[in-house]
């Protein structure tokens, strides 16, 4: 078996074109040397949203976006956005938005909080890793130093 140079799946050596991606195989790349290239370690993170409780019912509630980090040695908090007010807690996520007229400018407002966040995420070098379910539910992931 070798891995093809372009998405790197396994392919028969006598593939003369990757079955999964349809490139020409031009270059042979062992298995051995991928799996001593794939050795690097990586941490990831997600941002999710955070609630602080509040005593006063009718006061609006305070919220800050959080990422949290996890590496091989456990889960730490990489950064958190300033607290924002927002009365009550429905409409937040995206499943609780359905029917409601307002959805787009509720999150309009704590998109520059949740995109101040991103930009110091990736000051400390943090890159960019696709989505979770919520619309804030940003991912990332960065090279851990040995």
């Amino acid at each position: 078996m070798q891995i093809c140079e372009y998405c790197g799946k396994s392919v028969e050596t006598h593939f003369d074109v990757c079955p999964f991606c349809g490139s020409a195989r031009t270059q042979t790349v062992e298995v051995t040397q991928v799996l001593a290239i794939s050795a690097d370690c990586w941490e990831t993170c997600e941002i999710n949203v955070v609630k602080i409780m509040g005593k006063d019912f009718f006061k609006p509630s305070e919220f800050y976006f959080e990422a949290t980090a996890v590496r091989p040695g456990g889960k730490y908090y990489a950064a958190r956005s300033e607290v924002f007010y927002r009365a009550g807690w429905s409409h937040f996520n995206d499943s609780e938005y359905i029917n409601h007229k307002d959805a787009n400018s509720l999150r309009e407002g704590f998109q520059f909080k949740l995109n101040d966040l991103v930009s110091v995420l990736i000051q400390d070098g943090w890159q960019p890793a696709g989505c979770g379910p919520e619309w804030y539910n940003k991912r990332f992931r960065r090279l851990m130093t040995r």
